[in-house]
């Protein structure tokens, strides 16, 4: 499939083959991803619509390596805590957060099913 044929792909067909062939390629929840985020701003990610392992793979390549600088702050876009699947993601998510930052930020969890990570105020 070429990139043109996977851009013109309608969101429900990405996410079907994405689920059918995640573990052969990533260029379809790569897609998904491109598609969520092209309209963010830098410092927002949004993972609906990506799988547990997806979503992790995203926040490995996008988040910063030696952490938050100043008052940098992310915020991430896993679905509201209402919502089956979006509940699951968001968990997951928040679980890998605390892995990896440990105790050096705060994760904060809003009511529209934002993921603030910032300095924590010690």
């Amino acid at each position: 499939m070429s990139m043109d044929e996977l851009k013109s792909m309608d969101f429900d067909d990405l996410r079907q083959h994405n689920h059918l062939k995640q573990r052969t390629t990533d260029r379809y929840w790569r897609e998904i991803y491109r598609r969520n985020n092209k309209d963010q701003l830098p410092d927002t990610i949004n993972l609906n619509h990506l799988t547990k392992k997806n979503a992790i793979t995203a926040l490995d390549e996008r988040l910063p390596r030696g952490g938050l600088h100043g008052n940098e702050e992310f915020r991430i876009v896993a679905g509201r805590r209402d919502s089956s699947d979006g509940d699951a993601l968001q968990d997951h998510v928040i679980k890998y957060l605390r892995r990896r930052y440990l105790s050096n930020y705060e994760i904060i969890t809003d009511d529209d099913g934002t993921i603030r990570i910032a300095h924590s105020k010690k």
